[in-house]
């Protein structure tokens, strides 16, 4: 058997053959792919009808994109709705690969995002009845109780460069 000798061989020539051979070795890297898509509503469809042309949309692009790019693993689809000049995010699906290739089917990944129908003006926000007169109540007693903490200390008891920590600027303390 013989022996290699290494005093022949450069550094730079050696860590030459080990990147090489690193790189072939390497399998190809697998793609995460992120889409995102904008649909656009008119005035006579439903939130519904939104909804299911954005599924099919989303259901569309993950099939293409697997079926066209070989190195895609994985594939997040976020669908923003966009209706009267407001864009809202309304559904997003991430799958892999393999797992779309067990079930083709959006319902198994979708998630609907938040409250888009309302954001979108589909339907008006549900507020109890109760939270609104407590909310009415509770502003009615801080503006009248300002309106007499005003009276009270528009004196001339503004202190200028005194910080009250309040942004008030104007001295509580009776003179």
């Amino acid at each position: 058997m013989k022996a290699i000798d290494i005093g022949r061989w450069s550094i730079p020539g050696i860590l030459s053959i080990v990147m090489t051979w690193g790189i072939y070795a390497m399998p190809a890297l697998a793609q995460i792919r992120q889409i995102d898509l904008i649909i656009n509503s008119n005035s006579s469809q439903t939130f519904e009808s939104l909804i299911k042309r954005a599924e099919n949309v989303a259901k569309t692009s993950i099939d293409q994109e697997f079926l066209e790019n070989s190195s895609v693993r994985e594939v997040t689809v976020t669908i923003l709705g966009e209706r009267n000049g407001q864009m809202v995010p309304i559904l997003m699906v991430k799958v892999s690969r393999s797992d779309w290739q067990g079930e083709p089917s959006i319902q198994q990944w979708v998630r609907y995002l938040g409250d888009s129908e309302v954001l979108l003006g589909f339907k008006e926000p549900l507020v109890s009845e109760s939270a609104s007169r407590t909310n009415t109540t509770n502003f009615n007693n801080r503006r009248s109780s300002l309106r007499g903490s005003r009276r009270t200390n528009n004196n001339n008891n503004f202190q200028a460069g005194k910080d009250y920590g309040d942004g008030r600027g104007f001295d509580d303390e009776d003179d």
